[in-house]
Formats: C-alpha cells, structure tokens, sequence
C-alpha cells in the first residue's frame, strides 16, 4: 500500500503516513479544487479541507471562492 502525505494539526508539518482504512461512498459530485500554485484536489464535497481559517468543507469553501 502506498504511502500518503498528511498533515499534523498539532505540530503543522507534513507527515508521510499510511493508510489504515479507506472509505467508499456512493458520491455522485466530485469537485475539483486548484490552488493558487496550480495543483488539483479532486474531492467530494462534504470532505474537510484545512485552510487558514481552520476546516471547512470543500462544497463549502468552493461556495465560499466563487462569491469572491
């Protein structure tokens, strides 16, 4: 299995670690997110994104991106 960076709230570093369970759901939107240095987060829309203001969810801050 492949490993994964996460980050630590904590400590806020990067951390490579390991999956210990995986979660499938029937989602049928998946959004597609492009940060201002141009890489892609495809997500569903209720999955938490960490942001300077702390988590919100992704169909939220994309709601939140388009007002402005």
């Amino acid at each position: 299995m492949n490993n994964v960076v996460t980050f630590n709230l904590e400590t806020k570093n990067k951390e490579d670690s390991y999956p210990i369970l995986f979660q499938r759901k029937k989602e049928n939107k998946i959004l597609t997110i492009k940060s201002k240095f141009g890489k892609e987060l495809k997500i569903s829309k209720d999955h938490p994104i960490l942001t300077p203001q702390g988590m919100i969810e992704a169909g939220k801050l994309m709601r939140l991106m388009l007002k402005n």
